[in-house]
């Protein structure tokens, strides 16, 4: 059955035509979309700036306004001993005087977040436009954004530049580090909502449905994001995005060729999908990340060749249908 499948779909591949239609979300005109203007809450400002001879008043002063934060009853006596243990940890006292003077304003990231609410109103008009916090996180390097409906909460401290010395000292790699700046936090936050939306992959399935699922995860940050340049969807170095446009053939010809595309197998794959400074099977000059790079190629060409909407998309499950429709081919 598997070989018959391929076959049909190697047939529809060879069908493709020369060029792909001009991506519809380019041409999306929200400047009707009215939301409320973003005002991030910071919730670092808040606490760092308490008055710590009368915490258990002050904190009780905030629960209404940082409830998600603090909870029902922060002036408890446990409560209050961790919130001084955390405002008086020197790692994060210099965290938060870091981000204060990297961040003494979020006017920036307001805007490019009111404008990416915009868009994720005009798909999903029925959709809250979440209220938005920023805090210290303590170097959460694994969950820098968190998205729950009606909630969106930064951890600021991810976001200071490459050079900041608390990275080294937790060893982030300068890969990842590169990341860590302004500029990426509209894209992490769309790619948060994303992932709420998207059902995630199960590490069993095939290469095929990891490919799509990351290829989905990026249509959504080009609908929600379509200003924004693919090497910062995808956190590539333009030389790494040069590479994969260079070498596409190359690497769906790989693809094919061992057989990958339908197997289930991870750890045959698993080096076409993880973070990482290349794809080692390409050498170091190649950009990483590669199968979720074409993921996203088959998923534009998927939504190109028909009027598909963007919830349709989130909710397909069939990867192989959608590699079939999407008539992709390099």
């Amino acid at each position: 059955m598997k070989i018959l499948v391929y076959l049909g779909l190697s047939l529809a591949l060879m069908l493709y035509g020369c060029g792909q239609k001009e991506p519809r979300y380019a041409d999306v005109d929200v400047s009707d979309v009215e939301i409320k203007p973003v005002n991030i809450h910071r919730y670092e400002k808040a606490l760092f700036t308490l008055k710590q001879d009368s915490l258990a008043q002050s904190l009780d002063s905030l629960k209404s306004k940082y409830h998600y934060f603090l909870g029902d009853n922060p002036s408890a006596p446990s409560q209050v001993m961790r919130m001084k243990e955390y405002l008086n940890d020197p790692l994060l006292q210099d965290i938060y005087d870091k981000t204060l003077e990297k961040y003494p304003s979020l006017e920036k990231t307001e805007q490019e977040l009111t404008q990416m609410f915009r868009y994720f109103k005009n798909y999903f008009p029925g959709k809250p436009t979440p209220k938005v916090y920023s805090y210290i996180s303590g170097i959460n390097y694994n969950n820098p954004m968190q998205y729950a409906d009606s909630v969106l909460i930064i951890a600021i401290d991810m976001y200071l530049g490459k050079n900041f010395d608390a990275y080294k000292k937790v060893n982030v790699p300068d890969y990842k580090a590169k990341t860590y700046a302004q500029p990426y936090i509209p894209v992490d936050a769309a790619n948060a909502i994303a992932k709420k939306f998207i059902k995630p992959q199960h590490p069993k399935g095939s290469f095929i449905k990891h490919m799509i699922y990351h290829g989905k995860l990026l249509y959504f940050k080009d609908a929600l994001l379509p200003d924004k340049p693919d090497k910062l969807k995808i956190k590539y170095t333009s030389d790494q995005l040069e590479w994969c446009k260079s070498n596409e053939k190359n690497i769906w010809t790989y693809i094919v060729e061992n057989d990958l595309l339908f197997s289930g197998k991870y750890n045959d794959f698993k080096k076409l999908l993880s973070p990482g400074p290349f794809t080692s099977e390409f050498g170091k000059n190649s950009a990483p990340r590669i199968g979720r790079w074409v993921g996203w190629q088959i998923v534009r060409a998927y939504m190109a060749e028909e009027d598909r909407s963007l919830e349709r998309l989130m909710t397909m499950q069939d990867a192989g249908e959608i590699l079939k429709q999407s008539h992709y081919k390099p």
